[in-house]
């Protein structure tokens, strides 16, 4: 087997691994996606009772509200919950929007899956059909990356944007190659 055969072989074999990552983590980010759905639909829906509950735990000592109130994250955005009696629907509210960004990082691992698939299947990574793939998401990425901060994301969409082009040149050097054959 020649040298480039054996390099290949060895980006269909990481390829494959990644993939196989991929499928796991979207696997996981789908069962997060359920469980934040379902519980954050319970709390609004049964909120009269929870907040009752956590009014009457408060009382008795088992914790404290401002343990729940605190300022948490989502996505680079804070979020207060309410200390007016509505800690429920809050956390219900606040449980759903994780579920829309599992919900995103799924779909970004269906991508990043795919793109594996087809280096793997492929008889070489520079094809149309994964750099389509490829430019989904780098989109998805570089829109992550911009809810952290808009220098920071304009950075990341550059660099993708330059890998990008490198693997549409390459592309068109594979087509050039396969044409003259």
């Amino acid at each position: 087997m020649n040298e480039q055969n054996q390099k290949l072989e060895n980006i269909k074999k990481s390829s494959h691994v990644a993939m196989i990552l991929a499928n796991i983590a979207k696997k996981l980010c789908i069962v997060g996606v359920v469980i934040c759905m379902v519980c954050g639909i319970g709390l609004i829906a049964f909120h009269d009772y929870v907040n009752e509950e956590l009014q009457r735990a408060e009382a008795e000592g088992a914790f404290s509200l401002d343990e729940l109130t605190t300022e948490y994250s989502i996505g680079g955005f804070a979020w207060n919950f309410d200390d007016s009696g509505k800690i429920s629907e809050s956390l219900g509210v606040y449980l759903l929007v994780e579920g829309v960004l599992l919900i995103v990082f799924t779909v970004l691992l269906h991508f990043v899956s795919r793109v594996f698939k087809e280096i793997k299947d492929s008889d070489s990574p520079f094809r149309k059909s994964i750099l389509k793939d490829m430019r989904v998401l780098f989109i998805l990425i570089t829109l992550l990356v911009l809810q952290s901060g808009v220098l920071t994301g304009v950075m990341a969409g550059f660099a993708l944007w330059c890998v990008y082009s490198v693997f549409g040149y390459g592309c068109e050097l594979q087509q050039m190659s396969d044409e003259t054959l």
